[in-house]
C-alpha cells in the first residue's frame, strides 16, 4: 500500500495542474512542444445537444478595473457585491497571484493590489469566500511535497491572515489527479471542488468532476453517499469551477468538451458554457443543469452576489481575459 502511494504520488507531481508545472523544461522546449499540440486533443466530446437553455442572466457587460490592465480570472465577488477578487493569469510562463478590488459603481471596482497576506512563491488562485470570512483558494505552495491544493485563511480588512491548508482530508488520492479549484459554502460548512484528472500534463485535463465535502467535527470529509446529489451535474465532459449561491439551493459551473466546427472537416473547436442547477431544498439532488444561453465565447469561473442580481465570470476578448458581468432576468 506504502509503495502504491508512493508511486501515486510521484505521477501526480509530475502532472499538476495540467499546464501550470513544466518540471525541467526550458522555456523554449516548452513552446515548441505547445504550439505542435492540439488543446483540443484531452477534451471530450460534446455532449450539448441535450442541455436545456436558460436566460436567467442576460446583457452581460464588461467589468471595468480602475488602475489594472492585465489578465483577470477566476473571480469571486464577496456577498454583499463590494469587493471582486481575481487572479492573474494562470500561464506557465507568468507568476500567478490574488487581487483585490473595492467596488466603485455598478460594473467599475477600482483595483488595491495583491491581496495583502496571499502571495507566495508559487501560483495562488480561485478565491471564495464564506460569510464569516474563510476563505479558500488554489495554492500551489506545497503541492510537489505533500499533494493538496486546497488552503485557506482569514479575510478581513482587505487582507489576508492565518494561512493554512484547507481542514480534513480533500486531496486526490490516485494518479494524475487534482483539485483545481473549489467553492464554500456561506455557512463554511460545505465545500464543492472539481477533481480534475490529467493524461497528458501539456494539455488541459481529460476529465474533471465536482465532489461535495462536508464539515465534521471542524473537518471536511468526502463522503461518497453525498455524491449523489450531483448526479445530474457530473457527465462526460469537464466540469469546474464551482460557485454556490447563498441559499444553496442554485449551483454554477463551467462545462467544457470539444464539438465539430459546422460546415467544416477539420479540428473540432472547444466549447465553453456556464451552467447552473437548481433545487427545491438542500438536501434534494441538483436538478438537470441549464446552459445559461444569453453567456457565450470562452467564458469560465461563474460567481454570484447573495441576491442573486449580479452573475460575474471571466471571458476571452482578443488575447486577454476579462471580468464580465450579467444582470438577473426579472422573474414575474
Amino acid at each position: 500500500m506504502k509503495s502504491n502511494r508512493k508511486s501515486a504520488r510521484t505521477t501526480v507531481k509530475a502532472i499538476a495542474l495540467g499546464a501550470l508545472f513544466f518540471g525541467a523544461l526550458t522555456l523554449v522546449s516548452i513552446f515548441l512542444l505547445v504550439q505542435a499540440m492540439d488543446p483540443c486533443i484531452s477534451l471530450p466530446l460534446d455532449c450539448a445537444a441535450c442541455e436545456k437553455p436558460t436566460n436567467l442572466y442576460r446583457n452581460p457587460q464588461p467589468v471595468i478595473i480602475e488602475g489594472y490592465s492585465d489578465d483577470c480570472m477566476e473571480p469571486f465577488v464577496t456577498g454583499d457585491g463590494n469587493y471582486l477578487l481575481f487572479n492573474n493569469s494562470n500561464s506557465p510562463f507568468v507568476d500567478t497571484h490574488i487581487h483585490l478590488c473595492k467596488r466603485v459603481s455598478k460594473n467599475h471596482f477600482q483595483h488595491l493590489g495583491f491581496l495583502a497576506g496571499s502571495l507566495s512563491k508559487s501560483k495562488d488562485m480561485a478565491p471564495t469566500i464564506d460569510a464569516h470570512g474563510k476563505m479558500f483558494y488554489t495554492c500551489l505552495r506545497s503541492y510537489q511535497k505533500d499533494g493538496h491544493s486546497i488552503y485557506c485563511g482569514n479575510f478581513a480588512k482587505e487582507k489576508l491572515t492565518n494561512i493554512s491548508l484547507a481542514p480534513g482530508q480533500i486531496s486526490g488520492q490516485k494518479p494524475a489527479e487534482i483539485n483545481m479549484d473549489c467553492d464554500v459554502s456561506k455557512d463554511g460548512n460545505t465545500l464543492i471542488l472539481s477533481r480534475a484528472h490529467f493524461s497528458n500534463y501539456l494539455l488541459p485535463p481529460d476529465k474533471s468532476d465536482l465532489l461535495l465535502a462536508e464539515k465534521e467535527n471542524g473537518e471536511f470529509r468526502i463522503d461518497p453517499a453525498k455524491q449523489g446529489l450531483l448526479s445530474r451535474v457530473n457527465t462526460t465532459t469537464l466540469e469546474y469551477a464551482p460557485c454556490q449561491s447563498a441559499d444553496r439551493l442554485e449551483l454554477y459551473f463551467t462545462r467544457a468538451s470539444k464539438k465539430p466546427v459546422d460546415g467544416a472537416r477539420g479540428k473540432p473547436e472547444p466549447y465553453f458554457r456556464i451552467m447552473v442547477a437548481r433545487r427545491q431544498n438542500i438536501s434534494a439532488p441538483f436538478d438537470e443543469p441549464e446552459k445559461i444561453e444569453t453567456l457565450d465565447g470562452f467564458i469560465e469561473a461563474p460567481t454570484v452576489t447573495d441576491d442573486k442580481g449580479e452573475l460575474f465570470f471571466h471571458k476571452k476578448v482578443g488575447d486577454k481575459f476579462r471580468i464580465f458581468c450579467a444582470e438577473r432576468k426579472t422573474e414575474k
